[in-house]
């Protein structure tokens, strides 16, 4: 990853990266669902210690996600077709987590938002057992500010910090 931003726990058992451009189109998303919240899905794959995720695309709200000032549901429509067609990709790309827009200063994840992650992480479905979650919050500054979160499965959450 040539440009981006990087965190990590504090005892260096979990990263995430995410490349410049995915943090765009992220952005394009939030400016176009802006003033309610809005969110995705987050794809790449893991570095070679498995510690690192590698976030290579973020989709936007499938068409069938419905949201507030608020809240926001993330629908499924298309996402399977897209994810078959990322696996069949040379490099390999995986479901990693979500991302979240909260159009506030300051975010916190919701009681909500929590249990969808603790839910993805004990589902065989996602085959994901230590989902990340990406709260993007309301910022006229950039980098807009972004908490992370890794939701091991049976676990307490834990957030990542920036490496700056």
């Amino acid at each position: 990853m040539k440009s981006g931003r990087r965190w990590t726990s504090t005892d260096g058992r979990f990263g995430a990266a995410i490349a410049s451009a995915v943090c765009d189109a992220v952005e394009e998303h939030i400016r176009s669902a802006h003033p309610n919240e809005t969110g995705g899905v987050l794809v790449g794959w893991y570095d070679d210690a498995l510690s690192v995720a590698i976030i290579a695309e973020a989709s936007g709200p499938p068409p069938d996600s419905s949201a507030g000032r608020t809240w926001f549901r993330r629908g499924t429509k298309h996402l399977a077709p897209w994810m078959k067609s990322l696996w069949s990709k040379p490099t390999r790309q995986y479901y990693l987590g979500e991302w979240h827009y909260h159009p506030a200063p300051h975010v916190e994840p919701s009681r909500d938002d929590v249990e969808q992650m603790e839910e993805i992480a004990a589902s065989p479905k996602y085959g994901c057992p230590e989902p990340l979650m990406l709260i993007f919050g309301k910022s006229k500054r950039a980098p807009r500010t972004v908490r992370v979160f890794v939701h091991p499965r049976g676990s307490e959450a834990v957030e990542l910090a920036e490496i700056r």
